[in-house]
Order: C-alpha cells, then sequence, then structure tokens
C-alpha cells in the first residue's frame, strides 16, 4: 500500500463572505501564471455539495468546496509521492497549507482558512477499505504527520464518517493559526 491519492480539507472561518467570482479570477490567475503546474480551472458552483471552483494540474487539483455542507479548500493529490506513508501524508499536507496561504495572500480573497481541523480523505478504496484496521493504520499515519506538520502541538486524531464514505481521519488542534507561520515554524519556505 501506498498513500498516493488523498484529500487535505480545511474549513474557511468566514463562509458568509465567499466569493465564486473572486476563486475563478484567482485560479485563473494562477493557470496564467504557473502553467507548469496548474491546466485549467472548472467551474461547478451548480453542482450542490461539492466543489465551487478549482483548478487543475497534473497530479492535483485544489478547489474551494462546498462538501457535506462545509465550506473550505480542498487539495486533492493524485500523483504519486516519495517515502514513507507519513512522509507522503506530510507533503500532502504541506502542499494544502502552501496553496492556503497563496489564496489567503491573493488581495480579492474574501475569505480566511482555518487550520484548526484537518480532514485527511483517502480516495483509494481497494488500498484503503474504510474498516477498523485501515482506520487505525491511518490514524497512526496522520498522528505522525500532524506532529511533524504542527511542530509537535497538541492534536487529536479520529476516524470520522461511515463505512459507506471514503476512509476520512480528522486532525484537530487546540488552536486556529495561519498556514503561513505553521510553515515558517516547520522551516518550509512560504
Amino acid at each position: 500500500m501506498s498513500l498516493d491519492r488523498v484529500d487535505i480539507k480545511l474549513l474557511i472561518t468566514n463562509p458568509e463572505d465567499s466569493d465564486h467570482a473572486a476563486y475563478t479570477r484567482i485560479f485563473s490567475r494562477w493557470v496564467t501564471a504557473d502553467a507548469e503546474r496548474w491546466m485549467d480551472i472548472a467551474d461547478y458552483a451548480h453542482v450542490p455539495s461539492g466543489p465551487i471552483v478549482m483548478v487543475v494540474g497534473d497530479d492535483a487539483q485544489f478547489s474551494v468546496d462546498a462538501a457535506k455542507g462545509e465550506l473550505g479548500v480542498l487539495y486533492s493529490h493524485r500523483g504519486e509521492l516519495s517515502g514513507s506513508d507519513t512522509e507522503r501524508l506530510t507533503t500532502a499536507i504541506r502542499t494544502a497549507l502552501q496553496l492556503t496561504d497563496d489564496l489567503e495572500h491573493e488581495d480579492d480573497c474574501p475569505v480566511r482558512v482555518r487550520t484548526d481541523r484537518v480532514d485527511i480523505m483517502v480516495n483509494d478504496r481497494a488500498a484503503y477499505p474504510n474498516n477498523a484496521d485501515t482506520a487505525s493504520a491511518l490514524q497512526d499515519i496522520a498522528t505522525a504527520a500532524a506532529a511533524t506538520v504542527f511542530g509537535g502541538a497538541p492534536t487529536s486524531v479520529e476516524h470520522v464518517g461511515g463505512t459507506d464514505q471514503r476512509l476520512t481521519v480528522r486532525v484537530t488542534l487546540q488552536s486556529n493559526v495561519p498556514a503561513a507561520q505553521i510553515l515558517s515554524d516547520a522551516g518550509v519556505t512560504v
């Protein structure tokens, strides 16, 4: 098993300020500025309880997402990552935080993103079925990755959702720290 297809979701602090047009402008600029990484944007605002706008790349996508009635940003990694599963998840969480920081630093970004809750969903039901054994394994991986990403800050990690859903764990922190600070504290260049 290798943890490559993973989603990282962080919730938006001020969903009432969400602005579909702003995300479209921002992601369009990203495609223009970094065509090596981002290929296109997709507008799904017409789909209830799902992505609103996403920027799509070869091995990942980043979106403003309203799944389960919770507005947030969603980083979806689909390509291969290197290292152990803990290292792979650490990379995915850090990438989600970096993209979150990039979004928040856009002049016309209308929202701020919480970092005190991180939902991790595995998009590989064959390798990671949603059962007690894989949930326990993912909790251990997420606990180790969170310790690295969040500098040992107190966290709790719990399995959430039913067996009819993708395997999901939730990392909860005691404080909401800006993504840029988390990355900087970990020595990751922002």
